[in-house]
């Protein structure tokens, strides 16, 4: 006859394997949100940098082959609006093989227009 001891030795264990799937799946969840956060964090500054570099002047395709040197499959779009010049990076993330994907999208803009009016 078993312990008490034993018994509840292997009660614990038992509980261990249910709850380690779940943990590891909470765990890998919160990390991939971590990295997402990385990367929002990125190309915010990349898009900045690009919005600032063509107002400078570069051209479009200098800054797609930038964007493309340090993003893989990352996309630029410049627009002109308002007195604004902004650069928006937009890539598509995938979470998992049954979950749907989505798109990262950071948008920087810079002042081109006249002087703002004062008063």
């Amino acid at each position: 006859m078993a312990s008490s001891w034993q018994s509840e030795a292997g009660a614990v264990t038992a509980e261990f394997v249910i709850a380690l799937p779940a943990l590891m799946v909470a765990l890998g969840i919160s990390l991939a949100a971590l990295a997402m956060q990385a990367s929002s964090i990125r190309f915010a500054a990349e898009s900045f940098a690009l919005a600032q570099a063509a107002q400078a002047g570069k051209s479009q395709e200098f800054l797609s082959s930038w964007l493309a040197k340090h993003e893989p499959a990352a996309y630029l779009r410049l627009e002109h609006r308002d007195g604004l010049l902004c650069a928006s990076i937009a890539q598509r993330r995938w979470v998992g093989l049954e979950l749907p994907s989505f798109e990262l999208l950071q948008r920087s803009c810079v002042w081109v227009g006249e002087d703002i009016p004062v008063g």
